[in-house]
């Protein structure tokens, strides 16, 4: 029998599928921090409150106080019309909606002071055995009723029914209003109603779709930059192959396996102008040596150095020591005289040329 659980695979498989939740967990909360919670009730300007037998509408004055602007009655037709007769403008946005515990289920449970850090969660379980309704068919929030007594706390737990609130909505939106916030309260007693957050799953869409369309944007900018990478690796490398193939060009005509008889004869020719720069000496040299060889009270007027071959046009007195003196150096060889000698009466000097080969050194003359 085979026994793949220490496979490398499945350890791989296991680990990514851990990280993958790990990041799933992470975006999720995420999402929820920038989804925020329910907007505080004091924000509302105006309540809509309906109780067990009839519906409010309520202004808030200066003071924070709030006072009855109208009484509806009637259907939610004319709850409607009446909501649409009596808010005007901007008055009609953002609406307090309170619910009357006639149409809600308000109940006190008292937990231990250490249920403070998981109180969502508790709560959630004390619902499902408080709603008449099944879980999924109600929206409920609470409300912690004070500081912890003798290691408890009291908390005011708010039930509502689905159905009930979407009915409720639909008067609303009938008599042209929105509702922005959600309470289970009764506006006489003055006490804060129990926050239910109706609008959090909505909130929670809108900043998923903001965090989707954040990675696209920021996966098109990788990509992006990737791709503009890869643009530039593909132009190196083909400069890369295109150095390469030049220099493999180059080797293949200095050693003669391309282009048949005309590169060898470039590159014999190229070797000869090697061979004679190497060998040769030069011209500084060759000047140098010249300077110190040729004896005081004679002078040059011009140099000429072609390849190996020197010619030298100049004045003085005893030419043939010049020829001589020349001859004998390592330097030069085949010392003569390239024209005839002509005599200069004004400088009681004769005027010269002489030619001379210039020697390879270590070569005999």
């Amino acid at each position: 029998m085979d026994d793949y659980s220490n496979s490398a695979t499945l350890q791989l498989v296991s680990l990514g599928g851990r990280f993958g939740g790990w990041v799933r967990n992470c975006l999720a909360a995420f999402i929820e921090d920038i989804a925020g919670s329910a907007a505080e009730a004091s924000g509302s300007r105006v309540t809509l409150h309906f109780g067990d037998d009839r519906a409010e509408i309520l202004d808030r004055e200066k003071s924070g106080k709030r006072q009855v602007l109208a009484r509806l009655e009637g259907g939610p037709g004319d709850i409607a019309s009446a909501i649409r007769r009596e808010l005007k403008g901007r008055r009609r946005k953002d609406l307090l909606l309170r619910v009357g515990s006639g149409k809600s289920v308000v109940k006190q449970i008292v937990l231990p002071a250490g249920a403070l850090d998981v109180l969502p969660a508790v709560v959630r379980n004390k619902v499902e055995s408080l709603a008449p309704w099944p879980l999924h068919e109600v929206m409920w929030g609470y409300r912690v009723a004070g500081p912890p007594q003798s290691g408890q706390i009291a908390v005011d737990v708010g039930i509502l029914s689905r159905k009930t609130l979407d009915g409720l909505l639909a008067i609303v939106q009938q008599g042209g209003a929105k509702a922005g916030r959600l309470e289970i309260g009764n506006p006489a007693d003055g006490s804060p109603g129990i926050v239910i957050d109706f609008q959090g799953a909505g909130r929670v869409n809108r900043a998923r779709r903001v965090v989707a369309g954040l990675m696209l944007a920021a996966a098109s900018v990788a990509l992006a930059i990737a791709g503009y990478g890869l643009y530039l690796a593909v132009l190196a490398h083909d400069d890369l192959v295109a150095v390469d193939q030049r220099a493999t060009t180059l080797k293949q005509a200095l050693r003669g396996e391309r282009g048949g008889a005309g590169e060898n004869l470039r590159l014999r020719e190229a070797n000869k102008l090697f061979d004679r720069k190497r060998d040769g000496r030069p011209l500084v040299v060759v000047l140098n040596t010249l300077t110190k060889l040729v004896p005081d009270g004679t002078w040059l007027d011009s140099v000429n150095y072609a390849g190996d071959h020197l010619t030298i046009n100049g004045r003085g007195a005893e030419i043939p020591r010049v020829i001589e003196i020349l001859e004998k150096s390592d330097t030069f060889a085949d010392v003569n005289f390239s024209a005839a000698t002509q005599r200069d009466a004004n400088l009681n000097a004769d005027i010269f040329a002489i030619s001379a080969a210039i020697q390879v050194p270590g070569e005999k003359p």
